[in-house]
């Protein structure tokens, strides 16, 4: 026992120290100042420290966590571009902006962008068709021609006109004698039309189905075709008989010049 109380005079004042210092740090580690006062040691470790007590770079990369900073945490305004995206803004070696003005469209197979149409110069350059078509029967005689079907071409443009015609005739009576040969044309454009003959012994259920078709330029504006059967006198002879015009069809389609 004497030689306890003899030790513990001798250590006395190293146990008073030791005490002091174990104190001291639970105080430091449980009290951080909210003054704003720099805060420095293990006194960090068990309380958040408030960003105006971190001086300006004095958290270095080593001192974070790995992925302990997210995202939501970083302000991206202040961050640079990564390397290997420089060219990111960059399409084909124009802008954003020049992208959304077209001038990236400079060219587009070797073509400027002024030489492609635009919608409106497409639609002056697409075919137009009308379509007219007849039932019944109509009769026509020589020297008494009947205009079976009348119809309006809208051309945009000059170009052309593609006009196909079809009929079916028959006489309205047995041919006794003599050669009728009828013919379908189109007044309006100067080219022969077609004929179909009938000779006698042709009786009321002859039936001929002719077809044909033209091409002719036509000017921008409307152009007027009319189907048109007669009898062709200049190749018939002694035809007496009346005829009938059936089913018949009359189309045109305007094609556009080339430019």
């Amino acid at each position: 026992m004497s030689r306890i109380l003899d030790h513990a005079r001798r250590q006395a004042i190293a146990y008073v120290a030791l005490f002091i210092a174990l104190s001291g740090t639970t105080y430091a580690a449980t009290n951080i100042p909210d003054d704003g006062s720099p805060v420095v040691g293990e006194a960090t470790a068990s309380k958040k420290i408030g960003a105006k007590r971190l001086k300006t770079n004095s958290v270095t990369a080593r001192a974070i966590r790995r992925n302990a900073v997210r995202g939501s945490e970083v302000r991206e305004s202040s961050l640079g571009r990564v390397p290997s995206a420089t060219a990111a803004s960059l399409l084909g070696g124009s802008t954003l902006a020049q992208v959304r003005s077209g001038i990236d469209a400079a060219a587009l197979g070797g073509t400027p962008r002024s030489g492609f149409y635009d919608s409106g110069q497409v639609d002056t350059r697409l075919p137009r068709a009308t379509e007219e078509r007849s039932t019944g029967e109509q009769t026509f005689s020589s020297g008494n021609p009947v205009d079976r079907i009348s119809l309006d071409l809208a051309a945009p443009r000059d170009g052309f006109a593609l006009v196909i015609a079809s009929g079916t005739i028959h006489p309205n009576a047995n041919i006794a004698a003599g050669t009728c040969n009828t013919e379908m044309s189109v007044p309006e454009i100067p080219q022969v039309g077609r004929v179909a003959t009938f000779t006698a012994g042709d009786t009321t259920i002859s039936y001929e189905t002719i077809a044909t078709s033209w091409i002719v330029p036509v000017e921008a504006g409307t152009s007027t075709f009319t189907l048109r059967f007669g009898i062709n006198p200049n190749i018939s002879s002694n035809c007496a008989t009346a005829f009938s015009a059936a089913s018949s069809s009359l189309n045109a389609v305007w094609i556009p010049q080339a430019g």
